[in-house]
């Protein structure tokens, strides 16, 4: 029977754990997300009205929040600049050039000379595992 630690779901009839069920849920967790995909699925158009209100009554506050991380954070406002010009054509994408390093396909851009003013972006295109090495040895100089 149940015990104060269990309960039984009301989905899938299987008696489960407490910690499987949200606080005021009689489904188990993974009933509960097969719920709510399905629900998501059938009301597209309801849930993009739904955010479309919610970025026009909050716009001010989503734009402050995008300044106050770009502020906090000079990676994201170097990567966001180099996005928003691949996107408008300004700088091929990383993808399209050779790596740098190694002459193999590029994946990503790489700030060698950091994310601060205008080194922000100046960039190289250079595949995945060149770019981690260069991380890896730009750690160990500022250790």
């Amino acid at each position: 029977m149940c015990s104060p630690e269990s309960k039984v779901c009301s989905v899938c009839g299987i008696l489960k754990k407490i910690s499987e069920f949200s606080k005021t849920q009689s489904r188990c967790k993974p009933c509960a997300a097969i719920y709510f995909r399905e629900w998501a699925a059938a009301n597209v158009a309801h849930l993009a009205e739904k955010q479309r209100r919610y970025r026009e009554t909050h716009r001010e506050e989503l734009r402050d929040n995008d300044r106050g991380r770009y502020q906090r954070d000079p990676h994201v406002g170097a990567r966001r600049l180099i996005q928003q010009r691949v996107a408008k054509g300004r700088m091929p994408a990383a993808s399209t050039l050779p790596c740098t390093d190694c002459d193999n396909t590029a994946q990503d851009y790489d700030h060698y000379l950091g994310y601060e003013g205008d080194a922000r972006a100046q960039v190289q295109p250079v595949c995945r595992p060149c770019h981690r090495l260069r991380e890896k040895s730009r750690k160990a100089v500022a250790q």
